[in-house]
């Protein structure tokens, strides 16, 4: 592993520890939210795997319900406003705690659950050779409609392929997709409204 490796690692780190700065008085709405709807936890925790399988456990604020109390949620059992959370990804913000602790990178593969890991080591080797990140091709291209396999060919090109320009058009797609998302999400809240 080169400097340059080191570097690309120390600034994901930088840039985690900024953005949990910046979206502190977010976050904090958010836990109000939670705790006013459904009180704890707060965090949905999930073990995934990490660089060589390593495992370490993914932080999101929770959108579902706490199954002890289903009053304050919808028929889908989301929390009341949910969907908005999803939609503009506030949900993942802590997912920044994890790039701050070293589990993860702001570019590299999705994190995926445990029970995965022998599919992506006998099919997708190279995948286990990096650390997971928030950002990547395969997020930006593919949908939770897609195959598993499909992702992860995305993932492998994004690993074999990482260059300058490759990340600035990861971060170019994830834009574009977070604003596609916000305006769908408004699109039928406003057929609802009919």
């Amino acid at each position: 592993m080169g400097p340059l490796y080191f570097r690309a690692r120390k600034m994901s780190r930088l840039v985690a520890a900024f953005v949990l700065v910046v979206t502190a008085p977010l976050s904090f709405f958010v836990i109000l939210w939670i705790l006013v709807q459904d009180r704890r936890p707060i965090f949905f925790r999930q073990v995934r795997l990490g660089r060589y399988g390593e495992r370490f456990e993914l932080l999101k604020f929770r959108t579902m319900e706490d199954k002890r109390d289903r009053a304050l949620t919808d028929v889908s059992g989301q929390l009341i406003g949910a969907s908005i959370l999803r939609a503009l990804a506030f949900d993942e913000i802590p997912n920044f705690y994890n790039v701050l602790k070293g589990d993860m990178v702001l570019f590299g593969p999705r994190a995926m659950p445990v029970e995965y890991e022998e599919y992506i080591n006998t099919e997708f080797p190279e995948r286990t050779r990096v650390y997971p990140g928030l950002l990547g091709l395969a997020q930006c291209k593919c949908t939770y409609k897609d195959s598993f396999r499909k992702r992860f060919k995305y993932d492998v090109f994004f690993i074999k392929h990482k260059n300058p320009k490759l990340l600035i058009l990861v971060f170019l797609l994830t834009f574009k997709s977070m604003l596609l998302s916000r305006a769908i999400f408004s699109a039928s809240q406003e057929v609802r409204g009919l």
